[in-house]
């Protein structure tokens, strides 16, 4: 049974969005993240983050685990395998 977020994921927005802030890469491969940790990292603001994490929940991007957990889902770790190939491994 597919999930929410198997379902809906929505590859060309989610990739859009993984090329728009690289350092989400980085983050997705280091497992459970925060939004608080996300923000700091990206260096965007509290709203700009909020706006980011709806458009993470609605492609499909993440599984969320608690009000401010989440991690990538298997179908988002994928997509990021397939960047780092296209982008020779960087």
């Amino acid at each position: 049974m597919n999930t929410f977020s198997e379902k809906y994921f929505d590859e060309e927005k989610v990739k859009a969005i993984l090329l728009k802030h690289p350092k989400l890469i980085i983050l997705f491969n280091a497992g459970l993240l925060s939004r608080r940790l996300c923000r700091s990292a990206l260096g965007i603001t509290k709203w700009e983050m909020d706006d980011l994490y709806d458009d993470l929940v609605i492609t499909g991007a993440i599984r969320v685990l608690s009000s401010s957990a989440f991690r990538a889902t298997t179908a988002t770790m994928n997509l990021i395998k397939k960047i780092e190939n296209e982008q020779g491994g960087k």
